[in-house]
């Protein structure tokens, strides 16, 4: 299990390329935090958060995992009112190394992903992806944004 949709993928989906026999393995016994915690746990997730929060979609969760209802129902299941925003499945700008290569590009990308998270009036923005979360909660720092970027994980344990 992974808190990180961008290590998930890498071994469910590339480490089978390298090491094609462990392929099956490797892909059966991986799993998303996300996934992990609505199959094993999510009947004892307590709810105790009663507050607008908003979301915003890994890559790598949405469209390399295929993992996109669960991190929602998680949220609501800890009592969040989930407004989605404008493009919430849009890059933030991290995009691994991108954001180290082309820093004023990968900055203009997580300023429009941050504008459209506070025109949901939440003051909570929930990802489920470490680099994601480096990005955005840096970028509400930097521009003295009022919204408080968390780790899914960090708000269901």
């Amino acid at each position: 299990m992974s808190p990180c949709p961008t290590c998930t993928e890498v071994i469910k989906k590339r480490y089978g390329e390298v090491l094609p026999e462990a392929k099956d393995y490797l892909y059966k016994r991986t799993f998303d935090y996300c996934q992990f915690i609505f199959e094993t746990g999510f009947q004892n997730i307590e709810t105790r958060f009663d507050c607008i929060a908003t979301y915003h979609d890994p890559c790598h969760l949405r469209r390399g995992l295929g993992i996109t209802d669960e991190p929602r129902q998680i949220i609501k299941k800890l009592g969040f009112q989930l407004v989605e925003m404008d493009e919430y499945d849009a890059c933030c700008g991290m995009a691994g190394a991108f954001s180290l290569k082309l820093p004023k590009i990968s900055e203009e990308i997580m300023k429009k992903k941050l504008s459209k998270a506070e025109k949901t009036c939440a003051k909570n923005l929930i990802t489920a992806c470490p680099g994601c979360l480096l990005q955005l909660r840096g970028g509400a720092k930097a521009l003295g944004k009022d919204i408080d970027v968390k780790h899914l994980a960090e708000l269901v344990e």
